[in-house]
């Protein structure tokens, strides 16, 4: 009689422990922004939610409109929770960037759509200077 009962109760605890275990995910990226901070500063953000990241950042390509880890520059950022922000250095202004967050588990990669940003410090004479001197 008593083995009726445990048989149920076995079978209604292996379920429970099966149904409560989540599947790991690839990360999400989400809310990504890409802004010119300076004629040759690039500030990139975006959500990322994931577990166990194992990388995080930025590729970069002026001439790829789909860069990837593999093709274009990485630039690595900071998390803090789930928000990712990096700040791009672009030694070409006047050149037109494609930008993807990149976000990488043992579950895969996973990219932003890509952002596409030109940085427009272009038109500067040769006598200009857009930055204050030093020492005056």
């Amino acid at each position: 009689m008593r083995l009726k009962h445990i048989i149920p109760l076995l079978a209604l605890a292996a379920g429970l422990t099966l149904a409560s275990c989540e599947k790991k995910k690839a990360p999400e990226i989400s809310n990504q922004t890409a802004r010119e901070l300076s004629p040759t500063v690039i500030l990139v953000e975006a959500d990322i939610t994931g577990q166990d990241l194992s990388e995080f950042g930025v590729c970069l390509s002026t001439s790829l409109q789909e860069p990837t880890k593999g093709n274009g520059q990485i630039s690595e950022g900071s998390l803090d929770g789930d928000h990712f922000q990096a700040r791009i250095f672009v030694m070409e202004p006047g050149k037109t960037c494609y930008l993807r967050v990149f976000a990488t588990n043992d579950q895969g990669t996973t990219y932003s759509p890509t952002m596409k940003l030109t940085i427009s410090y272009l038109d500067v004479n040769a006598g200009d200077n857009g930055y204050p001197s030093i020492g005056q």
